[in-house]
């Protein structure tokens, strides 16, 4: 299976990574600058793929020591590889475990913080790359989002930390007050606090940003749920 070496363009750090299979976009990217860390925090990603939030948060110096979870070996060989070709193998850990069994590799409090960027294709929706290792990174195969959502649960029961979730707002697609209903459904039972991102229309995509009324009563259902929430500032329009 071929590989590439690619140049994070942060820190002098690059990663490993297939040139066939699932390769990390610009969520990482921005997963990456949302997270916020205290000096000495520890931190576990959770379906970290090839390992690029981790290599990130060391590359930014946002971490001392980050550990990754992630279930496909081939993905967790090139986040070792990654680490010892950066010099950072004493510093990233990487877990090759499932997320659902998350309680049997660590224990209550051994972490400050989390992170994940899961799959985002429900079963059965979306087209199904050829690819597994693609097809297991985009598709709910694996994993579910509930899954994730039962991973952060435990987290919280054990740290009573609160979490962050980033919630981009796409019109028609996902900022319906039904929408926000099944939000406050799922984030039911975590203390946690949801920033809503109105997506920037994206003229190669089909994007629409949603209307300030949506926006609104999105935010509105939210709070109606007992959720704590935040209307995120819009960045990078004016970037082409």
């Amino acid at each position: 299976m071929a590989t590439s070496l690619d140049n994070l363009k942060i820190g002098g750090f690059y990663i490993w990574q297939n040139t066939d299979s699932f390769r990390f976009g610009t969520d990482a990217v921005l997963l990456y600058n949302f997270i916020k860390m205290k000096p000495n925090d520890r931190i576990i990603d959770l379906c970290s793929g090839s390992g690029a939030v981790p290599l990130l948060l060391l590359a930014g110096d946002k971490a001392e020591r980050v550990t990754a979870l992630e279930i496909q070996r081939e993905s967790c060989r090139l986040c070792r590889k990654s680490a010892v070709f950066n010099g950072c193998a004493d510093r990233l850990e990487t877990v090759c475990g499932d997320v659902t069994k998350i309680s049997d590799f660590f224990c209550g409090g051994q972490f400050d913080a989390v992170s994940v960027n899961p799959p985002y294709y429900p079963r059965g929706q979306g087209i199904l790359p050829p690819e597994e290792s693609v097809a297991v990174a985009r598709h709910e195969l694996l994993c579910t989002l509930k899954d994730v959502l039962a991973a952060c649960r435990y987290y919280y029961q054990q740290t009573g930390r609160r979490l962050t979730f980033e919630y981009s707002l796409v019109g028609g697609v996902n900022d319906s007050e039904e929408d926000a209903a099944e939000l406050c459904a799922l984030t039911e039972g975590i203390n946690c606090h949801i920033n809503l991102i109105p997506v920037n229309p994206i003229k190669e995509r089909d994007f629409v940003q949603s209307n300030h009324a949506a926006i609104a009563a999105f935010q509105k259902r939210l709070e109606k749920g007992g959720v704590n929430v935040t209307i995120r500032r819009e960045m990078g329009r004016d970037i082409d």
